[in-house]
This record gives structure tokens, C-alpha cells and sequence, in this order.
């Protein structure tokens, strides 16, 4: 159960704030209420905002009719087959393989025509120009939820195989260095832009890969229904109280009706006591045991990964 947003509010403006019944008002209630949901919910790994996702990666597709231009962005299909330039490997970041070229492989910039197309700049393709050359587009970029913040865990559930987490610059050396592997389950994954980028690809098979992830603190505006519930356990509420007396105290300065001093030690008393009921149903860091890529890596490696 959670209290509703004008519970807040209301202690904001009869607890907090010296004279706040205006615009001007609300808009300071608001942000205090903000900025107290920011603070609480960075000092602790609170059970409340771990949640799970999952995604389906796709089989990837193949084709044998790819014309590329030596020194060019332009690729085409041949007109006398089928095969076409979708959407898709362009709006949901698809990678392009053509056969039998090791590191190499490319991204669309556009499409022009459903037989037309021009890859990233620098994509530029640097062989000799070959026509219905084979291909393979693979999909290794998946979107995160709207509230993801970090991820602590992905696993392939077929396989029952955690996924190790690489940094993106390690991961993208891992990808080059091993583009034929697309075929194969995936063993690696990173964080970046707001998307899940797992490797290798999933070959012919679809694959279902699920996360643990911690989600981001809400945001509240002005016109936010007072009756909406506030992301935070009612059990706690005097811990995200005594954050809004935290902040209104500082916005305020002098003219707060309760000391900045004061405002903190009461805000530090109630953390260090809640956070220590919260620990009782949260794991605690440390050395877990968890199997990594069949090796024991201690469970603070492989926690709390973010794309920041």
C-alpha cells in the first residue's frame, strides 16, 4: 500500500513550508517532494523498486541477392527476388553480416526503397563490389522499460545461463571479435542508450532472455491528481517525510520553520533505522556464489549495472 501524492503535499505545506498556499507554492511543494523521492531512493537498495523484465530475441533472417559498392554507403536487392529492405532492421537497430567477412558488419542509415538502402557513415563498404552477395541481419538491441534504472541480472531462461555484463566499449571489442558467433546462445550483455544489447544473436531459434532491474524514482508535477499513489511503501512514509522537512529546510534557509541542522540529523536518525528493516527481507552484498560464465565472481561485480 502506498499514501496518495496530497498526503505529501499536505505535510509539505503544514510541516515544511513557512507560507506555500500559491503557485509558486506548489511548484516548491512539488519539487521538494521530487527531491526527497531522488534522495531515498539512491541511499538504499529498498525491495520496493526491484522489479523483472523480459525480452524475446528474434531469429535472425537471411538473404542472397546483396549488391554492395566498393568505397560505398549504397546497398540494393536484387529486383528479381523477394527479398526487401524491412523496417524493422532499421527503426530496431538490426546488424547486417554479409557472409564470409569476419569482423565486418554494418547498420542502416536509411531506407529508400523497399530494394534500396544506405548504410551508417563510416559503414562505407571496402571490398571489391559484389552483387547477390549472402547476408544475415541479426538483432541484438532490445528497449528497456520506461522506469528502468539498473539492471542487477540477465539471464537466458532456455539455458538456465547468466549473462555476463561487459562495459560497452569491452562489449562491442567482445562483438567484433567474434561476429560469426551470431548463431550461438547469447553469453554477454551491456547497458547503453536505454536499450539491452545482448550478443551473440539468437540463430534460428527464439530466445527468452529475462533481467532483474532496479527502477528509477517517479516524478510528480503540479497536476498530478492528489488521489495518485506514491511510489513509496506507506510503511516508510515517515522516512520520505523527513526527506521533504530535508529539503524544504535547505530551499528555504532562514526562513524555514525547522533548521537545516536539525532537518538532517531527524532525516539521518529515520534512514539508518528503516533501511535496517528494509535489509531484513533484502540481500545483502558481498559474496554470493553467483555462476557468471561458469566462474565465481563476488555478487558486488555484477550489481546495480547502469548505462550512465
Amino acid at each position: 500500500m502506498s499514501l496518495p501524492l496530497s498526503h505529501y503535499r499536505s505535510f509539505a505545506k503544514e510541516q515544511a513550508g513557512a507560507d506555500v498556499s500559491s503557485a509558486r507554492g506548489d511548484r516548491s511543494v512539488t519539487s521538494w517532494i521530487n527531491a526527497a523521492l531522488q534522495r531515498v531512493w539512491s541511499e538504499h537498495q529498498w525491495v520496493h523498486t526491484r522489479a523483472t523484465g523480459r525480452v524475446l530475441m528474434v531469429p535472425e533472417e537471411s538473404g542472397s541477392y546483396l549488391t554492395l559498392t566498393q568505397g560505398s554507403r549504397n546497398v540494393s536487392l536484387n529486383s528479381a527476388q523477394t527479398e526487401v529492405f524491412a523496417e524493422k532492421y532499421l527503426s530496431e537497430d538490426w546488424s547486417l553480416f554479409p557472409a564470409g567477412e569476419g569482423r565486418l558488419f554494418f547498420e542502416l542509415d536509411r531506407i529508400d526503397t523497399p530494394l534500396t538502402a544506405r548504410l551508417k557513415a563510416g559503414h562505407e563498404w571496402p571490398r571489391t563490389t559484389a552483387a547477390d552477395t549472402t547476408y544475415t541481419w541479426v538483432r541484438s538491441r532490445y528497449e528497456l522499460p520506461e522506469d528502468f534504472w539498473r539492471v542487477y541480472r540477465a539471464e537466458d531462461l532456455d539455458s538456465f545461463g547468466t549473462l555476463r555484463y561487459m562495459e560497452p566499449a569491452a562489449f562491442d571489442h567482445d562483438r567484433a571479435s567474434a561476429p560469426t558467433q551470431h548463431g550461438n546462445r547469447p553469453w554477454v550483455y551491456t547497458v547503453r542508450g536505454g536499450k539491452l544489447e545482448i550478443w551473440p544473436g539468437s540463430g534460428t531459434d527464439y530466445v527468452a532472455v529475462e533481467w532483474t532491474y532496479r527502477r528509477s524514482p517517479p516524478r510528480y508535477d503540479v497536476s498530478t491528481p492528489g488521489d495518485t499513489e506514491t511510489d513509496w511503501p506507506d510503511s516508510y512514509s515517515a522516512l520520505l517525510e523527513a526527506a521533504i522537512l530535508r529539503e524544504a529546510s535547505k530551499s528555504l534557509g532562514k526562513n524555514a520553520p525547522v533548521p537545516y541542522a536539525i532537518a538532517v540529523n531527524e532525516y539521518k536518525g529515520k534512514l539508518r533505522r528503516i533501511k535496517n528493516e528494509d535489509a531484513q527481507v533484502s540481500p545483502k552484498g558481498g559474496r554470493m556464489g553467483l555462476q557468471v560464465n561458469r566462474s565465481q565472481r563476488a555478487f558486488s561485480q555484477v550489481y546495480g549495472i547502469t548505462d550512465e
